[in-house]
């Protein structure tokens, strides 16, 4: 059995309430931190370094999001944390929305700023594009090492997403599994409370994607940012993000 991935963490003491920050893919808590700053008069802000990410050790490469969500389940339990509010931006949403459903015990509402976790709606030509490298790559490990390898790697030149490329070879085959994930099953599950932020100028989550998860999770509010996108929440938006949860945190007891 592999050993667990240590988890590095930021907390930041503040009143009786305990709120988890969880950052986008190829991120580190570092991207959270004004947000965490700005929510001081709410809770204690716990900001963590997924695994794989920041000052966190990498996960074994065979790891899907549910894996990451027991880690983060774990880490509130050596933590004595009975329970959060979780915050999600992005890959972090995914998280969120996997905590609610799998450790709804632990979880006392969930926020999404820009999450992911739906499949996007593609054009003809997208979904082509798509099928043939997935039928690709299946076809390729079929093959001798010799020939494998290099169509792997001119696949992964001609397909691979900026993310894919950018990220560090033990975490390819995980956003591997994480991009082919659609997590509406579970979103139509999740029964704590929910709060929904998009940027109307966002396209690797786009509104569309907010107003998907708010018909399939109950109760959801969703609110769309005028002039933001999916990185600007995170910055000059910022600040509208930190107000829409204050006032949600109102109607969330602690």
């Amino acid at each position: 059995m592999p050993p667990v991935p240590a988890i590095h963490a930021r907390t930041l003491p503040g009143p009786d309430r305990h709120i988890v920050l969880l950052h986008g893919w190829g991120l580190t808590h570092a991207s959270l931190m004004p947000m965490a700053e700005l929510l001081g008069s709410v809770g204690t802000r716990h900001v963590l370094d997924l695994p794989g990410f920041g000052q966190s050790e990498d996960p074994p490469d065979s790891w899907d999001t549910l894996d990451y969500t027991h880690r983060v389940a774990a880490w509130l339990d050596d933590k004595g944390i009975a329970k959060a509010d979780f915050v999600g931006h992005s890959f972090g949403g995914r998280l969120s929305i996997r905590m609610a459903c799998h450790h709804p015990d632990k979880v006392r509402s969930i926020t999404l700023v820009a999450g992911a976790g739906l499949r996007p709606k593609r054009s003809w030509k997208g979904r082509l594009r798509v099928g043939f490298s997935l039928w690709l790559g299946k076809f390729a490990r079929m093959l001798p090492a010799f020939v494998r390898e290099p169509l792997l790697r001119w696949r992964a030149g001609k397909f691979g997403s900026a993310d894919w490329k950018a990220v560090k070879e033990v975490l390819r085959p995980v956003l591997s599994r994480v991009v082919a994930e659609d997590l509406a099953p579970e979103a139509e599950k999740v029964r704590a409370p929910a709060l929904l932020l998009y940027g109307r100028n966002d396209t690797e989550t786009p509104p569309n994607m907010g107003e998907r998860y708010h018909a399939l999770i109950p109760g959801s509010e969703l609110f769309l940012l005028d002039d933001q996108d999916h990185h600007t929440v995170l910055s000059s938006g910022v600040h509208l993000v930190a107000t829409r949860l204050k006032r949600f945190y109102e109607k969330v007891p602690p």
